[in-house]
């Protein structure tokens, strides 16, 4: 909660500000030590297992994470039919694009930061991810590491900037089973 409440202010001060303003804001954590899996709802409201905590092991890592997919809300083209918060279910069936993740990479730094968390901690995060023996294919979908890897990094200088200028958060490690 305390993580991702720390968005709120950057993502409405953001160019999606209108967006943010009519989001979910909730963040659903399910039980499953062993996929991890994360996604957005087309509502805002962002679903995450618990398999992820391992992975993202601190708060700006699970930063990283939230930054990301509410970055795919703000982005999202689709007006949600349901009032906002309404449907925590299943994954939709949307795939991103290469450029559209790209795209919610970059904007994830700018949220991360502006929120207090270590933008570098997105680079550290798709190493982790990397470097599990059982990626499964829901992770495969985000293309290939080192191409996303490389943008990240050429995109880190302007995140670093508004990370020196941003009230710090707390940096904790997340409670894991």
């Amino acid at each position: 909660l305390r993580v991702s409440s720390r968005f709120f202010a950057p993502a409405r001060r953001s160019e999606y500000g209108s967006r943010a303003r009519n989001l979910c804001w909730v963040v659903a954590v399910y039980d499953d030590p062993a996929k991890p899996r994360a996604f957005v709802r087309p509502d805002g409201g962002i679903v995450v297992s618990t398999a992820m905590f391992r992975l993202a092991e601190t708060e700006a890592g699970l930063a990283a994470l939230l930054g990301h997919e509410l970055a795919h809300a703000l982005t999202s083209e689709t007006v949600p039919g349901l009032p906002p918060c309404v449907s925590m279910g299943e994954q939709p069936n949307t795939l991103h694009t290469y450029e559209e993740e790209l795209q919610a990479d970059e904007i994830g730094l700018t949220l991360m930061a502006g929120a207090g968390y270590d933008p570098r901690e997105l680079l550290r995060l798709w190493e982790r991810l990397r470097l599990q023996e059982k990626v499964g294919d829901h992770v495969l979908e985000h293309f290939t590491y080192e191409r996303r890897m490389e943008h990240i990094a050429q995109r880190l200088p302007p995140a670093l900037m508004r990370y020196e200028r941003a009230n710090r958060a707390p940096q904790k490690k997340l409670p894991l089973k």
